[in-house]
């Protein structure tokens, strides 16, 4: 039912297409669902009624959705038709939803979960959303700790930049689960202990449509026997469980019938949830959280020429108490951390979020921007100073700009493409004029209103992190002393140079590997 990626991103593509690769098997053995064994069962409707086996990331940075896509086209076996026995879709979460650290085999510490979890799912209907929230719910243990999934892109709720879709089905969902109990005698087998014994059944079906496709017997008697889609008309009675499976399905009383019918128009403009996995990439905090952290940690700020030359630091484990430096309490403790953080997302990232949105998404709809930064916390104080992605846009020029390109494109109007780029009146000539007119746009002087009072903001927020002491900074030793000099691990050549030289010089080299 549910494929979870928890690893760096890094690691997914290559993930993605072992997974593709185990697919396409079980598939073409047909063991990807319960009465999915003939070709006819293939082209039928039997494979719309399984419900889809979700793959998804707890860490939906980097493009997910298109990563799943060329693993699965890389991976794609020149006879398959095309038709997936099971339907399969994708999910992916916004943020991580655990703060969890180790620095011991064995032991991890939770030092607590992330208050929002919001996910992107594809295709984008209501009945994959439905499952999406009952497989991750439990998977999360939301109702123990008293957290909600929440979905984005188009369909979101209005605070999340949507129409309010996922909220009116939540509606629908709570009211209809009395009415759904009364009509089929039972809620869905997903809510119910009747789960267990499904799964067993099914599993034990698939052994013996296995044995007899081996043995050349017949299969209908296994394959006549398919699930409903999303609600299972099972019993509470272990006795009937036999007979009912060969039932065919009852419709679910309105209103949910026709939310399981009819589509909405926000799940028809983005059918692949394209938007909802962008706002996971672009809203993804560490992509600059985390390189800013390790600038300012492995920078001399007093000589900065000594440091930016090669990105390492001096290190005495003996005055620091610690053989390596601390990822947080060493390197996002500093100022330094918490103005690049500022510079980089206020004056660099910002307004290519809103310019983007602008050209994608449907005029009153902004999935992308409503979530920018990390923290609601912070989001709502870059709002309140007139920092938010759509303001940044809005000053930097960059929206308007490539709103005046895609007009030219849609309409005409080459004749005006010089004035798309407006030049300051110190442009005395075609070279100065030409590169007035790329400075026009983007990163400016004073874009980011009160960027000083962001940047301490920034750094207090990193230093009284509850993730201080607790993480060890990826780092190698390249000159090993009492005094022992570090330098990142984003920067390995030199430093294998480094290792290398010593080396050859003396026999006391001698290389920390707890903190890559």
């Amino acid at each position: 039912d549910l494929i979870v990626l928890c690893c760096p991103v890094s690691a997914h593509l290559a993930l993605l297409r072992r997974v593709a690769r185990a697919l396409y098997r079980l598939d073409q053995w047909g063991l990807l669902g319960h009465g999915a064994g003939t070709d006819a069962t293939r082209m039928g409707s039997h494979s719309n009624r399984l419900p889809p086996i979700l793959i998804g990331s707890l860490y939906g940075a980097g493009g997910f959705d298109w990563m799943s896509r060329i693993a699965f086209l890389k991976e794609r076996p020149a006879g398959f038709s095309g038709q997936w026995r099971r339907p399969l879709g994708l999910f992916c979460l916004k943020a991580f939803p655990y703060l969890t650290k180790s620095l011991k085999a064995g032991e991890v510490t939770l030092h607590g979960r992330y208050p929002q979890i919001q996910a992107a799912v594809s295709p984008s209907n209501a009945a994959v959303r439905r499952r999406a929230k009952v497989l991750l719910d439990r998977l999360l243990q939301n109702e123990e700790t008293g957290k909600k999934l929440e979905f984005l892109g188009l369909s979101g709720k209005e605070e999340l930049g949507g129409d309010g879709t996922c909220a009116d089905e939540e509606l629908v969902w709570r009211d209809s689960m009395k009415a759904i109990d009364s009509h089929i005698g039972a809620a869905s087998s997903i809510y119910t202990a009747n789960s267990a014994r499904n799964a067993v059944m099914m599993m034990a079906a698939q052994s013996r449509h296995h044995a007899t496709g081996k043995s050349g017997a017949s299969s209908s008697a296994v394959t006549a026997s398919v699930p409903p889609p999303i609600l299972l008309s099972q019993s509470n009675h272990l006795g009937n469980a036999a007979t009912q499976s060969h039932q065919q399905p009852r419709p679910p009383p309105s209103p949910l019938l026709d939310l399981l019918t009819t589509p909405t128009l926000s799940d028809a403009a983005d059918p692949s949830s394209a938007l909802a996995f962008l706002t996971c990439t672009l809203n993804s905090t560490n992509q600059i959280l985390h390189p800013c952290i390790l600038v300012a940690l492995f920078r001399n700020p007093t000589h900065p020429h000594l440091s930016d030359a090669d990105g390492t630091i001096s290190w005495n484990p003996n005055r620091e108490l610690t053989p390596l430096p601390r990822f947080y309490a060493d390197g996002a403790a500093k100022p330094e951390a918490g103005r690049l953080i500022t510079a980089i997302a206020g004056g660099e990232m910002y307004f290519v979020i809103d310019a983007l949105e602008r050209l994608m998404c449907p005029r009153g709809y902004d999935p992308i921007t409503a979530l920018h930064g990390g923290e609601p916390v912070g989001r709502r104080v870059m709002n309140f100073l007139g920092n938010s992605p759509h303001d940044l846009g809005e000053r930097s020029g960059l929206t308007d700009f490539v709103l005046r390109r895609e007009w030219r494109r849609m309409f005409g109007g080459v004749e005006d493409e010089e004035n798309d780029y407006p030049t300051s009146s110190n442009a005395t000539n075609n070279s100065n004029a030409s590169n007035d007119r790329q400075q026009a746009y983007g990163a400016k002087p004073n874009l980011i209103r009160r960027e000083g009072l962001l940047s301490k903001l920034m750094s207090y927020g990193l230093s009284h992190n509850a993730r201080l002491n607790a993480v060890l900074s990826p780092c190698i030793v390249v000159q090993p002393s009492q005094q022992y000099k570090f330098e990142s691990s984003f920067n390995t050549a030199s430093a294998t140079n480094a290792n290398d030289n010593d080396n050859n010089n003396n026999n006391n080299n001698k290389t920390l590997e707890e903190g890559t």
